[in-house]
C-alpha cells in the first residue's frame, strides 16, 4: 500500500543495525557507538547522531537533539519497538516507556509505536539508514575520531552533504522540500528544552497539594484530583504530575523546603474567592445598591483590621439584603450611620426588630401652667 506522507506530521525513529567507532579517552580504547537516525514523513529530511548506547537517557536525548536540528516538532513521533522507548510491544497499544513519554508530552507530540516484528510499518526508516550506511558509514569506515563528540561533527558534515543532494531523477533535495514545505508545517519548540526526567507514584492530598519528598515541598494539582493517586514525572528543574497519562499540572521546582506551590486555577472555587476576597469588593458591591450602603460598608471595611472577619461581616451583609431587600437595608445603614457603629450585629439587631421602619424624631416637651386664681398672669407686669 502506497502511504501519503504529510508535512509536519510523522517523524520515525530507529536505531542502525551496524554500529560506528570512536576512540573512548576514559577508556583508552576504540570502542563502537550506536546510531540514532530520525527521519520527516514529508521531507525525508534526516538526522543522524551517535550515543554512547540505547539506554533511555540516551535515546530520549538524541531524539530531543534531532527536534532542536529540525527546528519544530512533527505531531507524531513513531519510534520502533526499542526498549528504550517501549516498556510493552502490543499490536494495538503498546505500553510506552514514561521518560520517551515525558518527551513527547513536553514538545507537545504524541507517541504511535510500529507493530512488533511488522517491517513495513517502518519501511521509511528502513530506507532512509541505508541512505545513512552510503553517504555516513562508509566515509568514516576507516577513521577513529577522538570521542564522541567529534565523531558526531564529522557525522553532521556529511549529513548535510546527504539532505543537500537531489534525489534520483529529481531537480529537488531533501534540504528543498524541508526548507519549502515542511519546516513551517512542524509545531513550533518550546522555551525550554527537555530535560531528563524521574517518576514517583504519589497521591493527592486532601488540600490538592502533592508532598514531593525530595524538595520538602508541596505542589498544586487541580482540586478534582484530591484522593487520587498521580504520576510525578521530575526533571532538574521542572515537576509535571499524570493521571491516566494525561498531564494535570506542571511546576518549577522550589528550593523552599516546607512550604507550598499554587496555582490559582487549581484551586477550588471557594477557597479562590477567600484567598482573592479584598476589602473593595465590599464597598464596590454597597455602591450598586445606594451611596448610604457603600458609605457604611466603606466605614465597616476601615474598622476591620483582620481581613477574614471583614469578609465574613461582608458577607453577613450581603446575607441580610437577600433576606430583608434593598431599601430596608440601605434604611438600616442610615440608621446604624447616625450611631456611628459599623458592623454587622447593628445592622442585624436594626432589622430584626424592625427598626428601620421608625423615623427617629426629636421629642420637644412643651411645659404649660396649670390655671389657678393665685398664680399672677401676664396682664400682672405690665
Amino acid at each position: 500500500m502506497h502511504l501519503e506522507h504529510n508535512y509536519g506530521e510523522e517523524m520515525y525513529i530507529d536505531f542502525t543495525g551496524e554500529k560506528l567507532r570512536y576512540f573512548c579517552p576514559d577508556a583508552g580504547k576504540a570502542v563502537q557507538a550506536e546510531v540514532l537516525v530520525t527521519i520527516l514523513g514529508g521531507s525525508k529530511n534526516f538526522y543522524v547522531e551517535a550515543v554512547r548506547s540505547q539506554k533511555v537517557e540516551e535515546f530520549t536525548m538524541a531524539v530531543s537533539n534531532s527536534l532542536h536540528h529540525f527546528g519544530g516538532v512533527p505531531k507524531v513521533f513513531i519510534p520502533d519497538n526499542l526498549k528504550s522507548g517501549v516498556n510493552i510491544a502490543d499490536k494495538y497499544q503498546p505500553l510506552i516507556n514514561d521518560t520517551f513519554l515525558s518527551l513527547a508530552n513536553h514538545y507537545g507530540a504524541i507517541v504511535s509505536a510500529t507493530r512488533s516484528r511488522k517491517p513495513k510499518d517502518k519501511a521509511l526508516v528502513e530506507s532512509i539508514i541505508n541512505v545513512v550506511y552510503t553517504s555516513v558509514f562508509a566515509p568514516l569506515r576507516d577513521k577513529l575520531p577522538y570521542g564522541v563528540t567529534e565523531l558526531n561533527k564529522s557525522i553532521k558534515e556529511l549529513v548535510f552533504i546527504a539532505v543537500a543532494k537531489n534525489f534520483q531523477n529529481r531537480d529537488y533535495s531533501r534540504k528543498d522540500l524541508f526548507e519549502k514545505y515542511e519546516k513551517s508545517a512542524l509545531m513550533p519548540l518550546p522555551i525550554h528544552r527537555y530535560e531528563i526526567t524521574k517518576s514517583y507514584k504519589l497521591k493527592v492530598n486532601t488540600d490538592y497539594h502533592v508532598y514531593f519528598n525530595k524538595d520538602r515541598h508541596s505542589y498544586s494539582v487541580p482540586y478534582k484530583y484530591v484522593g487520587k493517586r498521580i504520576k510525578a514525572v521530575a526533571s532538574q528543574s521542572t515537576i509535571s504530575f499524570y493521571y491516566n497519562n494525561v498531564q494535570i499540572a506542571s511546576h518549577i521546582r522550589s528550593t523552599n523546603e516546607n512550604s507550598f506551590t499554587t496555582k490559582d486555577e487549581h484551586r477550588h472555587p471557594n477557597h479562590r474567592y477567600v484567598e482573592q476576597w479584598e476589602p473593595a469588593v465590599a464597598y464596590t458591591w454597597g455602591s450598586t445598591i445606594d451611596p448610604l450602603v457603600e458609605d457604611y460598608m466603606r466605614n465597616m471595611m476601615s474598622v476591620s483590621t483582620y481581613p477574614h472577619m471583614a469578609r465574613r461581616m461582608y458577607e453577613g451583609v450581603v446575607n441580610l439584603s437577600k433576606k430583608y431587600g434593598h431599601i430596608r437595608l440601605t434604611n438600616a445603614c442610615k440608621r446604624a450611620l447616625s450611631y456611628r457603629v459599623y458592623d454587622y450585629s447593628t445592622l442585624k439587631n436594626i432589622l430584626s426588630n424592625n427598626l428601620d421602619n421608625h423615623t427617629r424624631v426629636p421629642v420637644t416637651k412643651v411645659v404649660k401652667l396649670p390655671l389657678h386664681e393665685n398664680i399672677r398672669g401676664a396682664q400682672y407686669y405690665k
